[in-house]
């Protein structure tokens, strides 16, 4: 039988124990409040800085348009608008990873002879791309069934 001196002493230990616990936990605990508040910081870094490379691309979309200097970055690919949100900024092609068309790939997209606007690649699929709304003249949206091309310059 255990004597209630070795009691005291195990109970000594067990509290000992459960402050050391406790002590861990808190710091685990200050640790994640830490991580959380510099995955915040990143992920408003990270908007900020998508913000600002969708302005360049939009400023240097306008520049290559004023002036005519449009870099050809492959084959040329035709391509339907399958899909569009207006208020996102977003479209689907019909062209996909299978049809060559790569991340960045930019297309211009027109109506019979009228330009429309300009949409750059942001995710592919097989058969289709996702792309955001870089620019589009003033007046005028993007519908399903309108045309889109790598290989339509702006002059």
């Amino acid at each position: 039988m255990q004597t209630l001196e070795t009691l005291r002493a195990e109970l000594g230990t067990a509290q000992e124990d459960a402050r050391q616990a406790k002590a861990e936990r808190d710091s685990v605990v200050v640790d994640l409040n830490t991580e959380q508040i510099a995955r915040h910081e990143a992920e408003k870094a990270l908007q900020t800085i998508s913000s600002e490379r969708d302005t360049l691309a939009m400023i240097n979309e306008a520049y290559q348009r004023k002036y005519g200097q449009l870099v050809d970055i492959g084959p040329r690919i035709d391509a339907l608008v399958k899909n569009v949100d207006n208020e996102q900024g977003l479209v689907v092609l019909s062209m996909g990873e299978d049809d060559k068309v790569q991340i960045g790939r930019e297309f211009t997209v027109y109506r019979g002879d009228a330009y429309i606007g300009t949409v750059k690649v942001i995710r592919l699929y097989p058969n289709l791309s996702g792309a955001r709304i870089l620019w589009l003249k003033e007046g005028q949206e993007i519908r399903i069934g309108d045309k889109a091309s790598t290989g339509v310059g702006l002059n």
